[in-house]
């Protein structure tokens, strides 16, 4: 397996809590609680995704590679903006009775935006470059230093992609009227 399909399918992840995000947004407060474990489950994966690219990058940085990549810096700081939003949401949501659910939507909807957009220019101008540059070793030692991130951040083992029909499901589920008018 290659770096960037690890990479990948941690991007599958995220996109599938994007939308169930998105998906509890309209809710507004009816779906606080979802919101909440949404919001965390979404921080703890983007923490361990960032740290598996920046680990990528720094190898690149370091002379791995024979240019240097112009976006590094970009993506880099990129990174540092989206730790920051996704940080806030989670306070915003954890503080749910002092948050307005506007602060909510709003912080949510910047991140959503800027990491769907973030993830696409990875997939377009990075991954191709870093896939034919590699070489066989460099992505052994890629391969080995993102599982050893991913242990960190699950010990008990890095979950499986979520089919996007069970995000769908989830979203269907939480948006029908029942969960609505029970939760307010």
């Amino acid at each position: 397996m290659q770096p960037t399909e690890t990479l990948r399918n941690d991007h599958a992840v995220l996109r599938g809590k994007l939308m169930l995000l998105e998906g509890l947004l309209p809710l507004g407060r009816a779906a606080y609680f979802p919101l909440r474990d949404v919001a965390y489950s979404l921080t703890r994966r983007l923490r361990c995704h960032i740290e598996k690219e920046e680990r990528l990058l720094l190898l690149m940085q370091q002379g791995a590679f024979p240019h240097p990549l112009a976006p590094v810096s970009a993506l880099l700081d990129e990174h540092r903006d989206q730790r920051v939003t996704v940080a806030l949401l989670l306070e915003l949501v954890i503080n749910g009775s002092t948050s307005s659910i506007d602060q909510i939507v709003l912080c949510a909807s910047h991140l959503i935006d800027s990491l769907r957009g973030h993830m696409a220019r990875e997939e377009a101008e990075i991954f191709p470059f870093v896939e034919q540059t590699m070489t066989r070793n460099q992505k052994m030692a890629a391969m080995q230093d993102m599982r050893a991130i991913a242990a960190r951040y699950y010990p008990e083992g890095e979950p499986a992609p979520w089919p996007s029909d069970i995000d769908e499901h989830l979203v269907n589920e939480w948006s029908s009227p029942r969960h609505v008018v029970c939760a307010n």
